[in-house]
């Protein structure tokens, strides 16, 4: 076995920021995405700042929020855990 995708990022609280990532092999990125997000949830983590919005993004179920409600559940996030 060999690495095909991965993540870069960091946590404060229960917020995870995405800083980079990476594939290489076609769709890894979105396995990788998937498998990120179940490990989150799984650990507690309430919010994941994924970045600028990108259609892959949103085609992975991520959702832009206005930058009130981003702060609000950013504040609750670090907070949190």
């Amino acid at each position: 076995s060999h690495l095909v995708a991965g993540e870069l990022g960091y946590s404060i609280g229960a917020c995870y920021t995405s800083i980079s990532g990476f594939y290489l092999v076609p769709s890894s990125g979105a396995v990788q995405c998937v498998a990120t997000a179940r490990v989150l949830a799984r650990n507690g983590f309430r919010l994941w700042d994924l970045g600028m919005e990108l259609d892959y993004k949103l085609q992975l179920g991520a959702r832009c929020v206005p930058r009130k409600e981003f702060l609000h559940h950013l504040a609750r996030a670090r907070e949190s855990r």
